[in-house]
């Protein structure tokens, strides 16, 4: 995934955390559920889901995920409404 501009500093986070949020979003849209950590470890070139783990961390301080009932991690709702309206549209995004 190519994210183009200034989106991760408009956001407040990294270009790899917003590469891996944009990841999620992809595969939640394809699947209907967040990848398991070992997916996006794989997806990046990651040797460990520690990785992957630790991006979650980050996104989760930021408000951009949450975890469930269970423990799971999960789109906040506020992300889940830009990419709704936002995300879709924009041509930086492949």
């Amino acid at each position: 995934m190519i994210v183009e501009g200034n989106e991760a500093i408009k956001w407040g986070i990294t270009d790899n955390q917003l590469d891996v949020l944009f990841f999620l979003i992809d595969f939640l849209r394809d699947n209907h559920q967040l990848p398991p950590m070992a997916e996006i470890s794989r997806n990046f070139g990651w040797s460990s889901a520690n990785a992957a783990n630790e991006v979650l961390k980050a996104l989760q301080r930021r408000g951009f995920i949450e975890k469930n009932v269970v423990g799971k991690y999960k789109l906040t709702l506020e992300m889940v409404e830009y990419w709704e309206n936002e995300i879709e549209h924009k041509s930086w995004i492949h």
